[in-house]
């Protein structure tokens, strides 16, 4: 081996100008006499001079202890982290059209007639004031199904005074349930072909004598179910026909912008409620809330008077809502609890109208975030305390005491006083069917 390494080089200084390949034989003349001094031998002599390749790693005749080992660097990783889901808005009006878009607030309130007291709105039921008379949580199953709606009202300081000089518009506008509209102006019939074969109204009542006049449309526009009426017109010595020609000011260019209107889906909840499938004796068992009102032949229950007809009736059995109502003596009601599954988006959407409005924070035990909005100072207006469970919207109100039936009045009274005692029965009572 030495002979062939020492010919190697040979070979390669006789390529090499005499002056190098002097110093290379000295070289390596003193290479070979060091290897052997150092016992390389002729293969370790070949590694070191490079002519023969070292082994690969996996290469059986090395040893493996002889082998280099790379120490082992751990993977990285890194938390990803994931943002929040975004608050869900809840529904919106599906056809694209705001109040004033179809109601010319100024046309309407000449078309009223001057009552003595200024019109407000148009606002939405649910931001009118408790001194206006406000909407329980079930009344909004409408606007959860996106419908359009506006309401104008009269001011007053006192709702529990006589209606005398009130005046009120209500104007909503869903987006389906066309075959129970039908079914609403046939349980009716009162069909005008004015606007369509489905459609009761234009049409209004001027009260003879009495000088305050009723007008409504109802029916179906286009792809929408429409209600619309209003109540206290000024309309002393005018005959119904003339009264309905001043009311088409209004309705004929409402229905002509609603003829193109584009609607758009329905919202959806992220989770259906359990509460939608559950009745007012598991809500609000009577047994548990006689004892608070101080009526032990207490009955809680949906109101079952009426044909149940109309855009409330559909929209609350599409959605499961409930209106619970307390009842005394037969068919007296001092108080009611409102349900509206998913509808927690409304406590949302109007809790600062209600604060403004007076509503406090007060602790509910039961309730998300063990509180709820409260507004009962005043006794001339409604009692009223705004809370959710989960994403479910419940609403308890119990309105004024009456002034002329002295027999009933401590139900009311103590119905008001209890008020948070009721609605933490309630609101357990719900937070239980989640469980």
């Amino acid at each position: 081996m030495l002979a062939e390494i020492k010919g190697r080089v040979q070979d390669a200084a006789a390529h090499t100008p005499a002056a190098r390949r002097t110093r290379i034989d000295r070289v390596v003349g003193a290479a070979v006499a060091a290897i052997l001094a150092l016992g390389l031998g002729s293969a370790g002599a070949a590694f070191a001079f490079g002519i023969l390749p070292q082994a690969p790693e996996d290469d059986p005749m090395v040893e493996p202890s002889t082998r280099p080992t790379a120490s082992a660097t751990p993977e990285r990783t890194f938390p990803v982290e994931t943002a929040p889901p975004a608050p869900d808005p809840g529904p919106t009006p599906r056809i694209g059209l705001t109040c004033d878009d179809l109601v010319d607030t100024t046309a309407l309130v000449a078309f009223l007639g001057d009552a003595g007291q200024p019109l407000a709105g148009p606002a939405t039921p649910s931001t009118v004031p408790a001194s206006a008379g406000s909407s329980p949580a079930d009344r909004a199953v409408t606007e959860q199904l996106g419908a359009l709606e506006c309401s104008w009202w009269s001011e007053t300081d006192d709702p529990a005074a006589a209606d005398a000089g009130r005046q009120t518009v209500s104007l909503r506008v869903l987006p389906e349930g066309i075959d129970e509209a039908i079914r609403y102006v046939d349980t009716y019939q009162l069909r005008d072909p004015t606007y369509g074969s489905n459609v009761q109204g234009p049409r209004c009542v001027s009260a003879g004598g009495i000088g305050v006049g009723y007008c409504e449309l109802f029916g179906v526009i286009g792809s929408n179910w429409v209600e619309l009426y209003a109540v206290g017109i000024v309309a002393a010595d005018v005959s119904d026909e003339e009264l309905r020609a001043s009311f088409r000011a209004l309705t004929d260019p409402l229905v002509e912008r609603l003829g193109d209107a584009s609607i758009a889906d329905r919202w959806v909840p992220r989770a259906p409620s359990p509460v939608a499938a559950s009745g007012c004796d598991t809500i609000a068992p009577s047994e548990a809330i006689a004892p608070l009102v101080g009526v032990a032949e207490l009955r809680v229950a949906e109101m079952s008077d009426g044909p149940r007809v109309g855009q409330y009736w559909y929209a609350k059995n599409q959605l499961g809502a409930r209106h619970c109502t307390l009842y005394v003596d037969g068919d007296v009601g001092f108080g009611s609890i409102g349900v509206l599954p998913n509808g927690a988006w409304a406590t949302s959407r109007y809790e600062a109208a209600w604060v403004s409005d007076g509503a406090a924070t007060i602790e509910l035990p039961g309730a998300s975030n063990g509180s709820g909005l409260l507004r009962c100072d005043e006794p001339r207006f409604e009692c009223r305390l705004d809370f959710t469970v989960g994403d479910d919207w419940v609403s308890i109100i119990v309105p004024p005491a009456p002034h002329d039936e002295e027999w009933y009045r401590e139900p009311f009274e103590r119905t008001r006083t209890n008020i948070v005692a009721i609605a933490t029965i309630v609101a357990e009572r719900i937070a239980a069917m989640s469980k």
